[in-house]
């Protein structure tokens, strides 16, 4: 104690700027608190030699703030400070910190531990233990998914991690000498030639090169498919072909059939059991369209949902009636 008050003595004997002067008198301020014997920094007259913890915690030999004993989570870490400072620090294990280095005082710090520290050119991330440091474009990333130089996103795979490429958990990677693509794993095949790499839809067959061309059982073409004479083609709202009887309707991403109808040109629906709402959807036929769903018979959409005449009973209003994607609309990352 008597040897840091004489440095800060001398400190103060030579010329120094204003910025400088307060540093040091911020620091003679903590210096003399943090010197205190343990229990009597916060004017406490005694500590308790065992303090008690909440269930899932642990003893720590002394608090972060009082010099007293405290309790570090299962997460935490107990570090202590110098043999004549009791302060200690809790450090969160589970976000990759540990101990570091004690500050000028004597007092713990937490620094990332060296295993989850991840460099890039733009600064520094702590990853958890379970976390990968992957730097992309100089940028530190801490991925819980890697794929070579990227991250996948939740729900995705790895399909080449030399080229970075992540799949959604429907599409198989495909591999080419110029790049890798994301095959839907239920409508397309792989085509990887000499020259081109690219999905093949059901009614195409692949040359040699990578080109996907029609099967002889299949002549209409259909953008990213081919159809048969009886069928006729139709556009996905996603940019994708599909084939459907020539006597269906197209609608959006399905083909409405003869006792069907569309709905705003995307929802197929019948008119004999369904009502189509406008743009947003299909309700059942005695039912209300809302902005927001469909209300049962006998009540009216009011703000909050579905109100019944003659009684304040307010009820949320049933999501409009859809069909899940004809094909899911593919989400491709790292193309090259």
């Amino acid at each position: 104690m008597a040897s840091r008050l004489d440095a800060l003595a001398l400190a103060l004997t030579e010329p120094m700027s204003r910025r400088r002067a307060m540093r040091l008198a911020a620091g003679a301020a903590a210096t003399a608190y943090l010197g205190l014997p343990a229990g009597r920094a916060s004017g406490q007259r005694g500590c308790p030699r065992t303090p008690v913890c909440e269930p899932g915690t642990r003893v720590c030999l002394a608090s972060r703030q009082d010099g007293c004993p405290g309790c570090c989570t299962p997460r935490e870490k107990c570090c202590v400070g110098a043999a004549d400072n009791a302060n200690t620090a809790c450090c969160n294990t589970y976000f990759g910190y540990d101990c570091g280095p004690l500050n000028f005082y004597g007092s713990p710090t937490c620094a990332c531990a060296p295993d989850n520290t991840c460099v890039g050119i733009s600064g520094e991330l702590c990853c958890r233990p379970e976390e990968t440091c992957v730097v992309e474009g100089g940028e530190p990333r801490c991925c819980m998914h890697p794929c070579g130089k990227t991250c996948c996103e939740r729900g995705q795979k790895c399909a080449d991690p030399d080229r970075g490429v992540c799949c959604n958990s429907w599409e198989q990677g495909c591999r080419g000498k110029n790049r890798t693509v994301c095959c839907d794993d239920f409508h397309e095949k792989c085509c990887a030639g000499s020259k081109i790499t690219q999905c093949c839809g059901g009614g195409q067959t692949c040359e040699d090169t990578g080109a996907c061309i029609c099967k002889p059982d299949r002549p209409v073409d259909c953008l990213d498919d081919c159809c048969k004479k009886t069928e006729k083609c139709c556009t996905s709202p996603a940019g994708k072909g599909f084939c459907i009887p020539k006597k269906h309707e197209c609608c959006g991403e399905f083909g409405a059939r003869p006792p069907d109808e569309c709905c705003a040109g995307r929802e197929p629906y019948t008119p004999s059991v369904q009502r189509c709402c406008g743009i947003s959807g299909t309700c059942p036929k005695t039912w209300e369209c809302c902005p927001d769903g469909c209300c049962p018979p006998n009540a009216h959409c009011c703000k909050g949902g579905c109100c019944y005449s003659g009684s304040a009973r307010v009820t949320a209003a049933r999501p409009f009636s859809r069909r899940s994607s004809r094909r899911p609309v593919r989400r491709r990352t790292g193309r090259r």
